[in-house]
Parts: structure tokens; C-alpha cells; sequence
């Protein structure tokens, strides 16, 4: 959640997409490079993505194997929710939730982002 909460906070444009495997956030946001004015242009996702290995639903960045959330061996968590949810052109909300296969509880964490870069939401 930090690391999403992070990179909106850069973003020049959050785009909240609702997929049939879930919500996907795309964040874009440019880095200066120099003192002469040159940016460089970064995209970033975060999305539910299933690991076959451990049947566990876990969020990744960029589609990436290795995962945000659950991928120790004592923190084997199941994303059950990964929900996003536009409030205005400049705040949107996230929503987390996960069960732990070790003590078998749930949790939810849930924030609200405000960022100078737009939301949209498809």
C-alpha cells in the first residue's frame, strides 16, 4: 500500500481500470533528469495476479513474478480484494484485503490518495 501511495504521489496521471481479474492501477509520472529540463516518462501498474506455485492471489507491479504481498514462507497471504474506487479528479481510494494461510485471519487496509496528477477511471 506505502509503495502505491508513493508513486500516485509523483503521478502525473493515475488511470484506475477495472479488469476481469480484478482492479488495476496505472500510474504515470515523469522524473527530471537534468537541470536542463528533460524528463523521463515512467509507467507503472499494480494488479491481482494469481501465483500458481502457492495458489495464493497476490499484488505484483508490472505484471512482475515477484509479488508485493505474501511471498514468505510466514507471511503466506491471499489477496481476496484489491479494489479501487475514484472520489474526484485528484483522489481515489485503494482497498487491501487478504487472509493469512498461517493463522487463518483476515485483514483489510484501505487509504485514500490524493495526487496532483488527474484520475480517470475506466
Amino acid at each position: 500500500m506505502e509503495r502505491i501511495t508513493e508513486d500516485a504521489n509523483l503521478a502525473d496521471r493515475v488511470k484506475l481500470t477495472r479488469l476481469q481479474t480484478g482492479d488495476t492501477v496505472f500510474i504515470e509520472y515523469r522524473n527530471k533528469i537534468s537541470e536542463s529540463q528533460n524528463y523521463s516518462l515512467n509507467k507503472i501498474s499494480y494488479g491481482l495476479m494469481d501465483a500458481p506455485t502457492h495458489g495464493l492471489s497476490r499484488i505484483v507491479v508490472d505484471g512482475a513474478s515477484a509479488p508485493l504481498t505474501g511471498d514468505s514462507e510466514l507471511g503466506q497471504v491471499h489477496i481476496t480484494k484489491f479494489e479501487t474506487k475514484k472520489i474526484s479528479n485528484h483522489l481515489f481510494t485503494v482497498e487491501l484485503t487478504g487472509i493469512s494461510r498461517v493463522t487463518n485471519h483476515t485483514y483489510t487496509l484501505k487509504t485514500a490518495i490524493y495526487t496532483q496528477g488527474e484520475v480517470t477511471e475506466q
